[in-house]
């Protein structure tokens, strides 16, 4: 059966093909108390997740019959956790086998489905009777659940014990039905409300909790009619392989309502009712997934109608949903009823699809689960591979925890074979504690049934619980057995050391009747990867790989990326061949992992460049750099970048507005950094007294126009009484002659600027000579050595009036240190100090010079 090709892909870590996304659930009928919650979980965890979006027909999620019920995990003790839990429905089933067709039984929505009490004596198992169409309560109902007590010590039957249950609520605490017990009978009267409602119940001994409970339903008006597929006399009908089924005219697809639950099914039609097979999407991989089982059926399309034609293809147990859809105020279609739609496995069938041989299994066995251990093992001697060769040997490790202990290790055990595989023959080692498996010519999944032996108290060896062990058998593999370089050389690569894993060249070969040498299997139906899925608990995609351990990094244009290590512990990696089948989707064919050592050296890379796209105005570029030592390729982004070309800054004027600098691309021309405008200059002058004296007949120069702004120049300079003062000699830069007339008086001389701006100052001509009022020097001090000398005291003198016609002169007080010309001229003769005097008329001022 079905179940048991992927019971063996459970243990084998990996469960699913590479990037997808999608949860496997559960069959609605055949839920078990031990499961979680399996129904309302998985629909939400379908619609919930991050990666997988429903399409226009709003996602449904298909149902698995019990002998399919898996949850996608990532390791092999969650994956036997989730079969022992299957086991355990089939036991509940069979307490009720007279009604089972109408049985649910719930779980507590505990994690993994345990009690509330899971690690104390007692279980509580709750089973549901006469639901309508799945999982579904109907209003205005009246319903009987079930209940049994389980002591887990030697798993018997309570009988005395009193139940207690909690009122039943919807989401948001409204009260959705009267509860009442019935005994030991939990009985619901339904109340007229539709939506979700959690019952919760807990069992006491002698007044004392032992086991608690609590499971949802769903109350709803629709259902989806017929309830089975039959032919034309109502007679329940299973295809065979190439059969093909109209849904749409074979079955005749009826979404119905009970109208607050009762009276006669009402036809539900109209354009804003569809019934469908949902699909939904993966985004991670864009994959397009269906609600129906795509190993088991083809989908053939029918043009004109929603429901398409499906073909059988396989002769094992199958399914199909067909989910009703309503469309709402927002013109978006929603789901509103599903009704599942199984098939058995046609006699003869009991391996799988390619053509593999396969063995039943134990289903109903949960004595495993009902003891105080666990039984793990593995397989030895396959290379790597997680499958055997036919005609070929190999074997399996176990080990038994006790549960009870915190997964202690149980040393005195050993094994006995109860029933063999039909794959292989199976022998127990001389220690008891190990299966050696010698395969036949057949390939597929097989199991050997083995009981579990504890060594007593007495020292006798007692039969604890019985399990089966699977194994995969065949004819392909991936080769190399172990990563190595191109010299042959083992792998073992540094902290920080990366290996492209498309240079291992693993290929996949294929061993007839697994003899001879092996034949590469290659086309575009193959290919190798390390395999992902999606975590059902965080939404997480998942890689085969130890994540602690390695960095991956994905490569354009190849399947396998490139793994960096970041840990200097044991690791290990997988890489998986898939193969697509007729419906185009990817299947693992086999898997292999690889163990590495700890090394706990470093590795720098050395980076070369060896590709760059240069970067544009506009546009990044990259630089590819590779590890001259190893794999490592890592990509450099360059930045989008202008070439910038100043534009000056153009300077105000009284005349025109000015700009700041600027730039801009040479390349584009884009602006880069805008010219800020600025604002003309206001015009300014400034003159170097307000008022002069001249002597008659007196000429100077010394009088001047200045502080004009920029682009200003002086366009005129007149007196208000030529025969007073005359202007000569006017300059653009503010320097004119004016020249005294021989008679005494004043005037007023005006300078004009080419703005218009003009200033004015008062000119008076005196007989007498013009005497100095004030004279002041800038340099107060000197500081020289001895034998230099000092020109520029004289410039540093101001005398006024500037038309002064009294000489300036300049005297030392100690020739011997210091000595001065009659221009102002200073000489250090030797160390000191001195005191030069400057006068002119009777005003005078001093400058110290020191001499070092």
């Amino acid at each position: 059966m079905k179940k048991k090709r992927i019971a063996m892909l459970l243990v084998a870590t990996l469960t699913f093909s590479q990037s997808m996304g999608a949860v496997i659930p559960v069959a609605a009928e055949e839920l078990t108390a031990d499961t979680g919650q399996e129904t309302a979980e998985t629909e939400e965890s379908v619609q919930e997740n991050d990666d997988s979006e429903t399409t226009g027909e709003a996602a449904s999620v298909p149902d698995l019959k019990d002998d399919e019920e898996l949850s996608l995990q990532d390791d092999a003790e969650n994956a036997e956790e989730e079969i022992a839990e299957e086991e355990n429905t089939s036991e509940i089933t069979e307490l009720f086998g007279d009604n089972t067709e109408n049985q649910e039984v719930f779980n507590d929505g505990s994690e993994g489905g345990e009690s509330a009490a899971a690690n104390e004596q007692y279980q509580l198992n709750l089973i549901f009777e006469g639901a309508s169409g799945g999982q579904d309560l109907l209003p205005n109902s009246r319903v009987r659940i079930k209940s049994r007590l389980v002591d887990t010590i030697g798993y018997s039957d309570v009988s005395a014990y009193e139940l207690k249950v909690a009122p039943v609520t919807g989401g948001n605490g409204a009260k959705m039905a009267d509860v009442s017990l019935d005994g030991q009978d939990i009985v619901l009267d339904v109340y007229n409300k539709t939506g979700d409602a959690r019952i919760s119940a807990t069992a006491f001994i002698n007044g004392t909790e032992v086991a608690k409970r609590e499971f949802w339903v769903n109350i709803s008006e629709y259902v989806i009619l017929p309830e089975k597929i039959t032919d034309t006399s109502g007679n329940e009908i299973n295809l065979e392989v190439g059969q093909q089924l109209d849904i749409a005219k074979d079955i005749k697809p009826q979404l119905v309502r009970y109208k607050d639950g009762k009276g006669d099914p009402i036809p539900v039609t109209g354009d804003n009712y569809k019934i469908v097979i949902s699909s939904w999407t993966d985004e991670s991989t864009g994959t397009v997934y269906h609600d129906y089982d795509t190993d088991g059926w083809k989908w053939i399309d029918v043009p004109g109608q929603e429901l398409p034609i499906l073909e059988r293809t396989s002769g094992y147990g199958t399914y199909f949903g067909l989910t009703a859809m309503e469309k709402s105020a927002d013109g978006n279609w929603h789901q509103i009823a599903r009704r599942m739609y199984e098939l058995d496995t046609l006699p003869g069938y009991n391996g799988d699809d390619s053509g593999n041989f396969g063995d039943s299994g134990h289903d109903s066995d949960d004595s495993e689960e009902k003891s105080f251990y666990n039984l793990t093992y593995d397989l030895e001697g396959t290379a790597g591979n997680e499958a055997m060769l036919p005609n070929n040997e190999t074997t399996i490790v176990t080990d038994i925890l006790d549960k009870t202990s915190g997964q202690h290790p149980v040393k005195d055990y050993k094994l006995e074979i109860i029933e063999q595989s039909k794959l292989a023959e199976a022998t127990v080692s001389p220690d008891g504690k190990k299966l050696i498996i010698k395969s036949n010519d057949k390939t597929g999944v097989g199991c050997c049934y083995v009981a579990v032996k504890l060594l007593d108290k007495t020292g006798e060896y007692k039969e604890a619980f019985r399990k089966d062990i699977w194994f995969e058998v065949s004819e392909f593999m991936l080769l190399p057995e172990n990563m190595t370089d191109k010299n042959g050389k083992l792998l073992n690569p540094a902290v920080g050391e990366s290996i492209n894993l498309a240079n291992l060249k693993v290929k996949l070969v294929q061993y007839i009747n697994g003899k001879g040498d092996p034949v590469e299997i290659t086309g575009n139906d193959i290919k190798i990867v390390v395999m992902s899925w999606k975590d059902t608990e965080s939404g997480k995609l998942q890689y085969d790989y130890d994540d602690e351990a390695w960095n991956m990094q994905k490569v354009s244009g190849q399947e396998l990326p490139i793994m960096t290590r970041k840990s200097d512990d044991n690791t290990r990696l997988a890489l998986s061949a898939m193969r697509k089948n007729k419906n185009g989707e990817w299947e693992r064919l086999v898997r292999k992992h690889f163990e590495i050592g700890e090394n706990s050296s470093k590795h720098s890379h050395s980076w070369k460049a060896v590709k760059t796209v240069q970067a544009t105005c506009t546009s990044k570029g990259s630089r590819t750099d590779k590890c001259t030592s190893c794999d490592g390729v890592r990509t450099v982004t360059l930045p989008a970048k202008h070439t910038a070309v100043k534009d000056a800054a153009v300077a105000a004027t009284v005349f025109k507005a000015g700009k700041k600098e600027g730039s801009h691309c040479k390349v584009c021309g884009k602006v880069l950094r805008k010219q800020i405008t600025v604002a003309k200059l206001k015009p300014t002058i400034s003159l170097t007294t307000s008022f002069l004296k001249m002597k008659a007949s007196q000429s100077t120069t010394a009088f001047k126009a200045a502080g004009l702004a920029k682009g200003d120049y002086v366009t005129k300079v007149t007196s208000g009484n030529t025969g007073i003062v005359k202007v000569s000699s006017v300059t653009k830069k503010g320097t004119f002659r004016l020249t005294a007339g021989k008679k005494a008086g004043s005037t007023t001389v005006k300078v004009i600027l080419a703005s218009k701006k003009s200033a004015s100052f008062k000119v008076t001509v005196q007989r007498g000579v013009v005497k100095t009022s004030k004279i002041t020097v800038s340099t107060k001090s000197v500081t020289l050595k001895k034998g230099t000398t000092y020109r520029k005291l004289a410039s540093s003198v101001k005398v006024t009036p500037v038309t002064s016609q009294e000489k300036v002169t300049y005297t030392s007080s100690n020739k011997k240190i210091v000595t001065v010309t009659s221009g102002g001229v200073i000489k250090g003769l030797k160390k000191g100090t001195a005191t030069i005097t400057i006068r002119s008329g009777s005003k005078r001022t001093t400058c110290k010079v020191t001499v070092k």
